[in-house]
């Protein structure tokens, strides 16, 4: 992961694993071969994998100067709540319409994420450009 980051940045990279966990939701309910599904397991737990702690480095250092504890609290109770209301929901939804929709919600919602993602990193840049332009704020 450390590579990953030095090629390009936090917020490339967390877009990147999201993406890929993503799409290996959405391969899921299409297979039944057991060594596919490990296969898709694997890559899943790549972009996962990733995911969680390039999102620590993120939320610490974009924390305000003496308040990183406070924001890694915050991150860790968005997290903990994420973690207790998506498998009721997910739940709910693949008992009522199968299993496929289910994992295409979690997919959707990793999908989500990592737009919201790069979306946050292209504000970050252009106001970067305006700054080193001279552009008063």
């Amino acid at each position: 992961m450390p590579m990953l980051v030095r090629r390009s940045s936090e917020e490339a990279a967390l877009f990147g694993s999201l993406g890929l966990a993503a799409a290996a939701f959405v391969l899921f309910p299409f297979f039944i071969s057991v060594y596919l599904l490990i296969a898709i397991s694997f890559v899943l737990g790549l972009g996962l994998g990733c995911g969680s702690p390039l999102s620590l480095i993120i939320t610490y250092n974009r924390a305000p100067d003496g308040r990183s504890g406070e924001a890694m609290g915050m991150r860790q109770t968005a997290n903990k709540f994420i973690q207790v209301l998506v498998p009721v929901i997910v739940g709910t939804l693949g008992s009522a319409f199968g299993v496929g929709p289910a994992f295409w919600l979690d997919a959707l919602l990793l999908s989500a994420g990592a737009f919201i993602m790069k979306a946050d990193a292209w504000s970050r840049v252009n106001e970067r450009r305006v700054d080193a332009a001279g552009a008063v704020r």
